[in-house]
């Protein structure tokens, strides 16, 4: 994909959402698969051109012949969801011996700029570190703005788009965003159910199994189908609760997930650290004069992970979360059509580097503590041991964990 298009464009009526996979329109929103989502983006980067069948062997499978078969399912999927027809179409037109060229106008989507909130916002964090992905709806800024700020001064890392209003654009920035926070903090009020983007985005990180609080700030009644997503998920009802027992439960709740900020602030390394790294509290004793007793005493321990790819050693940001996929966005873009955009992600939880597949696919992990190939899947995450190898598609990722500093070479 070239990028131009990568963050979503406007095809005729419909809005088209490339690393989502979703067209939507109407208000409703259609889903397509990985491979039929790139062949139309490869007709929409040639609009009003014909693309043949060679250029989609180039551009779509990369070279990889496929049967002609492959290529009519993929433009007959397209067409039921984009409610076209070929006897009469106003989309996709079938050129006899040709291919196949875009008949309706595309346009990139323009990013959306929010107004000023009803309350000064306070600035996003930016989420080097492990950090909440807080939504909320733009007339609700009044009553979130202390709820951020309480959240900071807690030591938790925030990351939130500026009070996007009911029924505007959200961006790719934002399910990236979504895909890297460790969890998703949704203020439920009647407002925020009410906004398409506030339940775009909640859906989202339902679906790929985020962990997800709601706290309800007013008697809300949630839609049906976010209720049955929700279901099994945290809730708090911050308008049931006094508020000391309201602020001591969304405290325990976030420290579940993580510890807050100010305990890697101490002693820790700088976030300029040129590698995914995170600190681990060791204790050792030390003797006390006189022959007393040794104390304990906390040393940093700071381990590493080196991510080897195609020949070349990846890093990333301290405490962070590494992306790998297709998507230009990801930290690690992987360079194969059979992987998913954003395909899976390596996170710090708990002292420990975890690997969370976020594909339809899976991710094969193997090491030499393990006895064979273990298959990761979405439902479920898994510690990385020392040292192995993620196959991911076609793809080898080698890695390793130690406390030993990468060299600067």
């Amino acid at each position: 994909m070239s990028g131009k298009l990568d963050r979503g464009f406007r095809l005729g009526d419909w809005e088209v959402k490339p690393l989502l996979g979703t067209l939507s329109a109407r208000g409703e929103t259609r889903r397509l698969e990985p491979r039929v989502m790139t062949v139309l983006v490869c007709l929409a980067e040639h609009a009003g051109d014909p693309v043949t069948r060679d250029q989609f062997n180039e551009e779509v499978w990369r070279g990889r012949v496929v049967s002609d078969e492959v290529l009519s399912r993929s433009i007959s999927l397209l067409r039921t969801a984009l409610d076209d027809s070929a006897r009469e179409p106003r989309y996709i037109q079938t050129l006899t011996t040709i291919g196949y060229r875009l008949i309706a106008d595309v346009a990139p989507l323009v990013a959306f700029a929010p107004s000023r909130a009803k309350a000064a916002l306070p600035t996003p964090r930016e989420p080097h570190r492990s950090f909440v992905f807080v939504r909320y709806a733009h007339d609700d800024a009044n009553q979130v703005v202390p709820e951020i700020e309480w959240l900071k001064s807690e030591g938790f890392n925030v990351w939130y788009d500026r009070g996007i209003r009911p029924g505007s654009q959200w961006t790719d920035e934002v399910a990236e965003r979504i895909i890297a926070s460790h969890v998703f903090l949704f203020f439920v009020t009647p407002r925020s159910v009410a906004s398409r983007n506030c339940l775009d985005e909640a859906n989202f990180a339902l679906e790929i199994d985020k962990p997800f609080v709601a706290t309800h700030l007013e008697p809300t009644e949630l839609p049906m189908g976010l209720r049955l997503r929700s279901s099994t998920r945290q809730a708090i009802l911050r308008h049931e609760l006094a508020e000391a027992s309201y602020r001591e439960k969304l405290r325990e709740c976030m420290r579940s997930y993580f510890e807050p900020e100010t305990s890697h602030e101490a002693g820790g390394p700088s976030l300029e650290t040129p590698t995914l790294s995170l600190d681990v509290d060791a204790s050792k004793t030390q003797p006390e004069p006189n022959g007393a007793a040794p104390s304990p005493a906390t040393t940093r321990l700071v381990l590493y992970l080196r991510l080897k790819y195609r020949g070349r050693t990846y890093a990333g940001p301290l405490d962070g979360v590494f992306t790998m996929g297709r998507s230009s966005e990801c930290s690690l873009v992987l360079e194969s059509q059979y992987v998913s955009r954003v395909h899976g992600q390596i996170e710090h939880i708990g002292g420990t580097f975890r690997y969370r597949d976020l594909s339809q696919n899976g991710t094969f992990l193997s090491s030499p503590i393990l006895p064979g190939e273990e298959l990761l899947t979405r439902e479920r995450d898994r510690e990385l041991p020392p040292s192995g190898t993620l196959r991911i598609a076609d793809e080898l990722i080698e890695f390793d964990i130690t406390d030993q500093a990468p060299s600067d070479d």
